[in-house]
């Protein structure tokens, strides 16, 4: 056998070189989870196994080592903690928010075609994973300008529709870059407008989803399906992501049964993580509603303080309600890779960047940026 020493020294230079980084502040992830006490116990008594979550987490299969009555668990507490009903939702936890994107677009594709060709609505700012899963299922469909906030334009998407034919809508719950939120209500009102006979609304929550319901209560009951990551809002080492879907369109779509797993094919994956129900399961176990609100309130008064401070100096910064993303005009490079700064191109506004106001960006770093800023 090959020397472990030298490998983990290997893996010990590597997790050096992180430890000597600057915070990152562009991308959405919460780097303040503590999982110590939980990855202490998965090393000592589980690291020697392979479990698998094959299959609909519903349908246990003849396998044994597989975690799915945690996932039904921590299935059960998010779908209390996002203020959903639990007989009307159908859910299981995906390897991506790019896989959950994908599956809202299979059983949208599936359902909608028994009523004729369905075409599908994309905001031009709505994630490239719904671009992709459009192109992977060959469905038409349409992209839609945005509004300079990032919102879709409302008056272009209905102009847009196609009347005669099912529709599929993406609304993005908090857009990649500027944060933006769709208005699923107005989307809907020029639905009604339009006549349009039959729509199913699929929600990208990947961040935003995990507070978003705290200032909205009831919004998530407007869609048939919704994908909200699992590492954005609440902190993972590993990307997961929760799917949620109407049990009713699920139940209509999921027709054939697999004997070999002992479930039915609704899930796109057959091998699933075990590992990321238990870090969700873990998560809401340890902490409340309240504790998971007070941060969101606390990355929403931190998003403040960055544009008014940004204003202050003359630099125009801006930042949509209940987003914690801040966007302004691209620093210099230097900048932008000690901070991990997004940048994104854009034909009337030209260059910018962004900060993500996450839970480990505290107001002590985001003035350590400003610092930075002043000096360049």
């Amino acid at each position: 056998m090959i020397n472990q020493d030298k490998t983990l020294k290997t893996l010990q230079n590597y997790s050096d070189a992180l430890n000597v980084k600057n915070i990152p502040i562009g991308y959405p992830g919460n780097q303040s989870f503590n999982l110590d006490k939980f990855f202490s116990w998965w090393g000592k008594d589980l690291s020697s196994y392979i479990l698998n979550n094959a299959g609909n987490p519903e349908d246990i299969g003849n396998y044994a080592f597989h975690t799915k009555a945690f996932e039904q668990d921590a299935l059960r507490s998010m779908l209390d903690y996002c203020f959903l009903d639990q007989k009307s939702y159908w859910s299981f936890i995906a390897s991506s928010g790019t896989k959950a994107n994908i599956q809202g677009f299979f059983i949208a594709r599936n359902y909608l075609s028994s009523f004729g060709k369905p075409i599908f609505y994309l905001s031009k700012e709505a994630h490239y994973s719904l671009f992709t899963a459009a192109n992977l299922l060959d469905v038409d469909y349409r992209v839609i300008p945005c509004l300079p906030n990032g919102e879709i334009d409302y008056n272009i998407f209905e102009k847009e529709l196609e009347v005669d034919r099912p529709t599929c809508i993406n609304v993005t719950l908090g857009t990649t870059f500027k944060g933006a939120i769709d208005n699923v209500e107005k989307l809907k009102d020029i639905c009604k407008r339009k006549k349009i006979k039959k729509i199913y609304f699929h929600a990208d929550a990947a961040f935003f989803g995990g507070y978003l319901h705290f200032f909205y209560p009831n919004l998530y009951n407007n869609f048939d399906s919704i994908s909200i990551s699992g590492h954005k809002f609440f902190g993972s080492p590993i990307p997961f992501a929760v799917f949620f879907c109407k049990k009713n369109i699920k139940d209509e779509v999921a027709k054939l049964s697999i004997d070999y797993t002992n479930s039915d094919n609704m899930i796109i994956d057959c091998s699933r993580s075990a590992l990321s129900p238990l870090i969700l399961w873990w998560h809401l176990s340890v902490k409340s509603k309240d504790i998971w609100l007070n941060e969101a309130k606390q990355m929403l008064d931190n998003a403040s303080f960055l544009v008014n401070e940004l204003n202050r100096r003359g630099i125009a910064a801006f930042c949509n309600e209940f987003s914690s993303i801040v966007y302004f005009r691209t620093p210099s490079q230097k900048l932008c890779l000690k901070w991990s700064l997004a940048v994104n191109k854009y034909s009337l506004e030209g260059s910018l960047a962004h900060v993500i106001c996450m839970q480990h960006v505290s107001k002590k770093v985001l003035q350590d940026f400003l610092n930075d800023l002043d000096n360049e």
